[in-house]
Order: structure tokens, then C-alpha cells, then sequence
């Protein structure tokens, strides 16, 4: 891997890599989509008894 000589080619090659949003796809890949997945995983159970909670204590749950 050749390193770049002057910062205006390190910025380049950086947004070639990274894309011009904020987060990166690094970052992305790295730390927020695992961490996204992580909560997803623990917490789903937990939010879907919170929703059938509220449906059945307003009485929506009834459908018959």
C-alpha cells in the first residue's frame, strides 16, 4: 500500500474510501450497524410486550 506524499492526496484517497457523509462507512461498519444489531436483538422482546400492552389496556387487542 503506497502512502500519500501531500495531504491533498490523503484527503482524496480518504474520500474515496469514506464517501463525503459523516459517518464514514468505516465507523458505519464497524461500530454502528453491530451496535444497531446488538440492541435490535436485546430489546425487540421488550418493545413488542410494551406494544401488546398498550393495545390490550385500550382495548384495541380485541378483534372479536
Amino acid at each position: 500500500m503506497r502512502l500519500p506524499e501531500t495531504y491533498t492526496e490523503l484527503r482524496k484517497q480518504t474520500l474515496e474510501q469514506e464517501g463525503m457523509k459523516y459517518p464514514g462507512k468505516a465507523l458505519v461498519a464497524m461500530e454502528l450497524e453491530p451496535g444497531y444489531e446488538r440492541a435490535k436483538n436485546r430489546m425487540l422482546p421488550y418493545i413488542q410486550a410494551i406494544n401488546e400492552a398498550h393495545l390490550y389496556a385500550d382495548g384495541a387487542g380485541d378483534c372479536g
